[in-house]
This record gives structure tokens, C-alpha cells and sequence, in this order.
């Protein structure tokens, strides 16, 4: 506590005055200490913090797609415990603590500006920016084969399945030096004769970026074709005849010959040949089956009923 000593003679006002001034001074002197106290902390935050200098570098060297990763680094950041502020351009952002590297998925094409910010723990803040260009997805080549039964030779190649842009090209090499190029994914080739051919199709999309697969394709006749004909009821004890009974298109492509395997359903069997005779021992309603195959290793089942009666 503070004694002031007054003259009995001197007004009130003029006391009053001395001791505001009294305390204004004792405010000036703790306020001045504070002010230095904070500069001082300042410039001690400042030397303990400097400010932060940022780098930004893409990891990823290959060409960026759009659905494919894309790595980035923050390796070579100047500054004392920095946190990470990323923003990829499309709206999302991400926060680490380490400057290593950092992955996203852009899923459209286009150009993004990433902006990478590091804070200090006294907030002091900097940033640095890179822009990039997501190129459309990559093509992806494919394609399945369909056989017309009746045209052996002739192959109908289905690209459908590609995935692109929607405006893509479609170059076919057939394998025995024809090639084609088309719009429409599906297509139609006529060989010269049987044989397997490795097929190359190359997929171009408006991007100028190009897929390609290989499928070795099998150019053959179809596989057997006909029906079960003959005897549908039988008496036990008396033969019966059973016969293939080849389509006549297939009979007409098909070349070399055809093996048989018969299966009567009473555990009994026959590779005779396309037509068969059979004596059931016993009365009963039997499935019979047949294999027919070509040389090429191409099967076909065929099935019929057979009802024997008792003699």
C-alpha cells in the first residue's frame, strides 16, 4: 500500500490528480514490462519456429490416368513439427503428420492444381502448389469369339467388352496377315481354311490411347451334330436298332471321322459306330446316351428314351 502524504492547505482536486498520475505511471511500467515480456517471448517463438518452407513433389512418373493412383511427397519441407495440409484440386483434402508420401484417386479426367500447407505448432503457415493433368482411363482390350455352325470358317469377333472412351477404334489383326479397322466393336472374318490363328486386337480411344490383347482362336468345324434315332420300344430278349442320325449341314462341313460311344443304360456299352443293335434281358424303361467325337477333341452328348416291353 501506497502512504501519501498531503499539506493540510492543499485542495482535494490537487490530491486527487497527484495520485491518478501516481497511477498511471505504475500502469505505463507494468504495461512496458509486458509489452517487452511478449516481444521477447515472440522473437524467442519465432528463433524456436521459423517459418515453415514447404515441397511438393509428384512421386508418380508414368502418365495419370483418371481411376489410377496418383503419389505425392512432401519430403524436403523445411520446419519444425509440421503438420500437412493437402488439397488435390477436386475437393478432397487429407492431414498428416510425416512428410512422406501421400496417394489419391482422381476419378475424371481434367487438370487439378494440388496445394500442399505446413503449420507449425505457432501457426506460422506457407504453402506451394503443383498443377497436373489426368489423362482419360486406359483402354482395356477384349474380345470374345462366336462359330456359326453352318460357316466353320467364318468367325464373328466380339469387342464389347473393351472399356474406353465412347468414341474408340477397333483394329483387328486376324493372324494370317488380314486386318481390319472398324468402329463398330463387333465384327465378322471369313479364314481360309481351319486351323488356329493368334488374333491381336488393338483398342484406340479418342485420347489417342491405345490397349492391346492377343487370343490364340481355334478356327474348326462345330462339334457333332444330329440326333438319336431308331427303335423307342423294344421286347426283352429281341434286338433293337439304334442309330446317329448326323445333321445334314454339319455332315457337310465336317471332315475326317467321328468316334462313337454308346451307353444303352443297362450297364452295357458300344463304340461299334453310328448305328448299334442291342438286346435288353430284361423289361424297363432305359435312357440311352450317346458321345460322338471328332478328331479335334470337340464332343457332343446326345439322349433318347428307350422302353422295353416283356416278351
Amino acid at each position: 500500500m501506497s502512504i501519501i502524504y498531503v499539506d493540510a492547505e492543499e485542495p482535494v482536486a490537487s490530491i486527487l490528480r497527484r495520485r491518478m498520475f501516481m497511477v498511471l505511471g505504475i500502469l505505463l511500467v507494468v504495461t512496458a514490462a509486458n509489452v517487452a515480456l511478449f516481444l521477447a517471448a515472440h522473437i524467442s517463438q519465432s528463433l524456436a519456429y521459423p517459418l515453415p518452407r514447404p515441397a511438393i513433389t509428384l512421386l508418380t512418373r508414368s502418365r495419370l490416368h483418371a481411376g489410377q493412383v496418383v503419389a505425392f511427397s512432401a519430403v524436403g519441407s523445411q520446419g519444425r513439427e509440421l503438420r500437412y495440409l493437402w488439397s488435390f484440386g477436386d475437393g478432397q483434402t487429407v492431414q498428416t503428420t510425416r512428410a512422406g508420401m501421400v496417394t489419391h484417386v482422381y476419378p475424371d479426367s481434367g487438370r487439378y492444381t494440388v496445394t500442399l500447407t505446413a503449420v507449425d505448432p505457432v501457426n506460422h503457415q506457407a504453402q506451394r502448389s503443383l498443377t497436373i493433368t489426368i489423362l482419360p482411363p486406359l483402354p482395356v482390350a477384349a474380345f470374345a469369339v462366336q462359330r456359326n455352325p453352318y460357316q466353320p470358317l467364318t468367325m464373328t469377333f466380339d469387342a464389347s467388352r473393351s472399356t474406353g472412351s465412347d468414341r474408340r477404334l477397333y483394329r483387328w489383326d486376324f493372324g494370317d496377315g488380314e486386318t481390319a479397322i472398324t468402329q463398330d466393336p463387333i465384327t465378322s472374318y471369313t479364314y481360309p481354311h481351319l486351323g488356329t490363328f493368334i488374333v491381336t486386337l488393338t483398342v484406340t480411344d479418342d485420347a489417342g490411347q491405345t490397349a492391346r490383347v492377343s487370343e490364340p482362336v481355334q478356327v474348326l468345324p462345330p462339334p457333332p451334330m444330329g440326333e438319336i434315332n431308331g427303335d423307342y420300344l423294344g421286347t426283352a430278349g429281341q434286338p433293337v436298332m439304334l442309330y446317329f442320325a448326323p445333321d445334314p449341314l454339319y455332315t457337310a462341313n465336317q471332315p475326317g471321322p467321328l468316334t462313337y460311344s454308346w451307353n444303352f443304360g443297362d450297364g452295357q456299352i458300344s463304340t461299334a459306330g453310328p448305328k448299334v443293335i442291342h438286346i435288353y434281358a430284361q423289361a424297363g424303361a432305359y435312357q440311352i446316351t450317346l458321345i460322338v467325337s471328332d478328331r479335334y477333341g470337340q464332343s457332343s452328348r446326345f439322349q433318347t428314351s428307350l422302353v422295353v416291353n416283356q416278351g
